[in-house]
């Protein structure tokens, strides 16, 4: 039997507690992008209906529909832009290691979001009781959602976490603030 601890899952990096974007700012942030996903959707629609002479259905509106959607919450969120909700609270979304979270892991995120045991208000009310103030997906994900500005406090080792409630068993990644750096 070995002693030495166990590191397969490697390092990760923390954030001065201020930095995590909190609750209310989450919510206008989901609000914001909604509203912007649902702009785009509808100019898309004009241009398809436009290029098509009116011959449009309503198959085509919902691939549309999910095509920017899916753009928007994966590939705009992680670019160095952002969505219109991180812009305009200064926010951004990093991976535990502190990068640029891949396309898998942001569609990961996003259909863990949609389709996730957990729902929109159980989500967000886990934020508020969160060490680090991050939803359910965001930690299922393995991402964090930061000021846009934040800087790394620390490094630690990245470990699974375990909690049960509501009949389930959940685990996700997490990093131990242990070093500052």
């Amino acid at each position: 039997m070995s002693s030495e601890r166990d590191t397969s899952l490697g390092r990760g990096v923390s954030f001065a507690p201020d930095d995590y974007i909190r609750g209310r700012w989450r919510v206008f942030i989901v609000v914001i992008d909604l509203l912007a996903i649902i702009a785009t959707w509808m100019l898309s629609s004009v241009v398809l209906f436009v290029i098509r002479s009116g011959h449009i259905d309503e198959l085509d509106l919902t691939l549309l529909g999910l095509f920017l959607a899916w753009i928007y919450l994966t590939v705009v969120k992680t670019s160095r832009i952002g969505t219109v909700g991180y812009w305009l609270t200064g926010s951004k979304i990093v991976d535990l290691r502190g990068g640029k979270p891949s396309i898998l892991c942001m569609t990961y995120r996003l259909l863990i979001g949609l389709f996730g045991p957990f729902r929109l208000l159980i989500d967000y009310v886990w934020s508020g009781v969160d060490d680090d103030k991050q939803t359910l997906h965001d930690r299922f994900a393995g991402t964090c959602v930061v000021r846009r500005k934040a800087v790394q406090s620390g490094t630690g080792e990245i470990h699974l976490t375990c909690y049960t409630g509501m009949g389930l068993v959940l685990m996700y990644p997490r990093v131990t603030r242990v070093d500052a750096t």
